[in-house]
Order: C-alpha cells, then structure tokens, then sequence
C-alpha cells in the first residue's frame, strides 16, 4: 500500500514537471519566432503620395477656415462700427449735359449717408465727391472722382443732299442748312472762322457755269467736338433738260442720281442714292421721262403720289396709298422698300420721288440695269422702318408735309 502510494506520487510529479516543461519549451518557441519575424519593408513612394495629401488638405482647410474667418471679422467690424458703403464705380463717367446725382449711384448703405461736393454736368471735367456716413458716434468717408465727358458731336441738318440752281440765279449757300445744332447746347452759330460752339461753309457754287458744286459744313460743339457734312448744288440751263441722269439697278432695288460734271459735258457725278422696290414687269433699257402728276391712280384701285412716267405704263411714284390722302399710306408695303416688291413701277419714299418730281425735269434719261456685284457708286441707303403699331403709321415718315406727326419726332 505504501508502496502504491509512493508510486503514484511520483507519477503525478513527473506529469506536473513534463507539462511545465513543455509550457516552457513551447513559449521559448513562440519567443524565438518573434524576435526573429522578419521586419515589412517601408515603401517611401506610397509614404510620399499620403504626405503630399496630407499637406494639400490641410492648405484647403486652412483657406476655407481662413476666408470665413475674414468674413466673420468683416461682419463683426460692419456690426460695430455700423457703416459701409458700395455704389456703382462705372457710373462715375457721366455724359455731358445729362442729370447726375451722387445718391444713384449707391449699390449698398450702412449708416446714415451725406454727401460733400457738387457735379456740374455742363461741364466737362472732373469733380470730386465725399460720401460721409454716420451711425451714432461713428464717421467715416469715403471719396470717389466723377468725370464729366463729351461723346456727342453736333447735328447738321441740310435742307436735301443735291439742290439745282438755275443759272445766272442769285444763290446763298446758308439756304442749304435746315439746322446746325448741339443736343446740349442748342443751337451753334455762323462763323467764318470755325470755333468751339460755330460752324462754317466750305466750297463755293459759280452760279453763271453749269456744273455740280460741293458745298461742306463744318460744325464744333462748345468742347470741341467736330462734325460735317456735304451736299451737291447743281447749276443748270433751263433750255437744257438734262441736268441730271437716273440710274436704276434691279438686282439691288436702289436709285443713283448723277449730276452734270463740267469737266466731262455729261452727267457722271453720282450725287444722290435711294432706296426703292422694282418688279417682275420693270423693263430694263434706257428710256426719257415724259409726264408727270401730284396724284395718280394705280393698279389694284390705289394711289401714289409724285408721279413722274418713264416708259409705257411704267412709272417713279410713292409707296401706294388707299385713298388720296397722305395720312392713308399701305405702310407694310412702305417697309418693303430695298426689295422687289411692286408689279413694275419703281416706288420710292415720298422724300425720294417728290425730289425727282422737283428736281428733274421731263427728258431727263433713266437708265434702268441689273449689277449684281455693285448696288451703285454710293452704295445702299439706309432703310427707314415704319412701326406698324404706331398712331402714325399712315404717314410716310419722309413725307415733308407739315401734318405729317412724324417729323415732331425726328431731331
């Protein structure tokens, strides 16, 4: 029995010193494997990239949390302070002679605003201003400089850009001006030396030789500004009936009037352009006007004014009218002008055809052509449009008549 004992005391020993010794042994294993795991390499390429991110979000933070933080102190200083102001810096060019008022040109206020220093707009040059704002103890000012300037050259209006004289007439060239005028400072003066705010003539007409004379005016406005304009006197003999020549182009509906030139003994001086409307029945050749009338009735049960016959049932005439009367014009037909628009007649505006009613008389020569490549050697007019919406509508608006309600609102 003691024996017994003895022997499985020592069993149970040597269980407990094998087991520790193989705890021992399998730890000194996981020991060894871990101090000699071999170490991961560094990539500094991948390292690199995470730095350059790293650094660029930071910047974009920074921005961000700087440029709300100007904002905040702008607040804060707007807050305490309790004024500020912003107006429209590119309305600190003023027109000459137009209205100016420093307040209109505020975008934004913050404060009580007054303002120190006066803008004469009659006068060019540059004027300083100080806007002064306040909000209780607080002042502040702020100066701008207004600078008044002058775009705008005179206005010379001719009676006609061609006239006729007969010869041996007496002749004044002032009869050729309707009007010489600033928009601001009214009208300018004669001069026969040209200076600020005159105008002066240039060319002289020899009313004792036949020939076509260009006679200029020239005009300054009160700053300096300069503008002209020409217009042709023809002298003619009234035993002659050719002071003139009508050219008409088909492709480009215009009219070219040209003068008697001395220097060749024909009409070659192109002087005068027009817009006009030709037809599918327009002949072309060259033919001698023959007639003419104040009013005529046309095909369609209408009428045109002005009338002056060129071949057959061909005729110059105004853009018809519904009745005889002037205020009872076919307006949309009026806007069709520079286009093919009649059956054969050439129609013109009532300015136009009334001129050549005046200035040209019977056996003047019409030569009616097609050139596609050159509407005629003062090229193509300008239109004037009609508003169709308009109370007026039923004048021709180059109609010279006094009645006529549009020329109350031509300048």
């Amino acid at each position: 029995m003691h024996k017994l004992l003895k022997q499985n005391t020592f069993c149970h020993i040597h269980f407990y010193v094998a087991q520790e010794m193989h705890k021992l042994k399998s730890g000194a294993t996981i020991h060894w494997m871990k101090m000699n795991k071999p170490k991961r390499k560094v990539n500094t390429k991948r390292l690199l990239l995470v730095f350059i991110a790293a650094a660029m979000l930071f910047v974009t933070i920074g921005s961000v949390l700087l440029l709300g933080l100007s904002s905040l102190i702008d607040g804060v200083r707007n807050y305490f302070t309790g004024v500020s102001l912003s107006i429209d810096e590119s309305k600190l060019s003023v027109e000459y002679g137009t209205n100016f008022d420093p307040k209109d040109i505020i975008t934004d206020v913050h404060g009580t605003v007054e303002v120190d220093g006066t803008v004469d707009t009659h006068k060019v040059g540059t004027y300083p201003i100080t806007y002064i704002l306040k909000d209780k103890d607080i002042r502040k000012e702020y100066q701008y400089t207004v600078k008044v300037e002058d775009h705008t050259a005179p206005i010379i209006t001719m009676v006609d850009s061609a006239i006729t004289v007969n010869k041996g007439d007496a002749f004044q060239a002032t009869s050729l001006v309707s009007s010489v005028k600033d928009i601001v400072d009214g009208n300018l003066s004669y001069s026969m030396e040209l200076t600020n705010g005159t105008y002066t003539m240039s060319g002289t007409v020899d009313t004792n030789t036949m020939g076509t004379y260009p006679v200029t005016i020239t005009a300054k406005d009160k700053n300096g500004l300069e503008a002209s304009n020409t217009t042709y006197v023809t002298v003619v003999d009234p035993t002659i009936s050719t002071p003139y020549k009508i050219g008409v182009n088909r492709v480009f509906n215009t009219v070219t009037i040209y003068a008697y030139d001395q220097t060749t003994g024909s009409c070659t001086l192109p002087v005068k352009a027009m817009l006009c409307s030709v037809g599918p029945e327009t002949p072309a050749g060259v033919f001698q006007t023959f007639n003419r009338t104040r009013w005529r009735p046309l095909y369609g049960d209408v009428y045109g004014q002005y009338v002056t016959d060129i071949v057959n049932d061909i005729l110059f005439h105004s853009v018809p009218y519904f009745t005889q009367n002037p205020s009872d014009l076919e307006y949309e037909e009026f806007n069709k002008l520079g286009t093919s628009a009649s059956l054969g007649c050439v129609r013109l505006s009532v300015k136009d055809v009334k001129w050549i009613y005046d200035y040209c008389p019977l056996g003047v020569t019409v030569e009616i052509y097609d050139d596609a490549q050159n509407p005629g050697p003062l090229g193509t007019p300008e239109q004037t449009k009609i508003d169709v919406t308009s109370p007026n509508r039923g004048w021709d608006p180059t109609d010279p008549d006094p009645n006529n309600p549009w020329l109350s609102t031509i300048h």
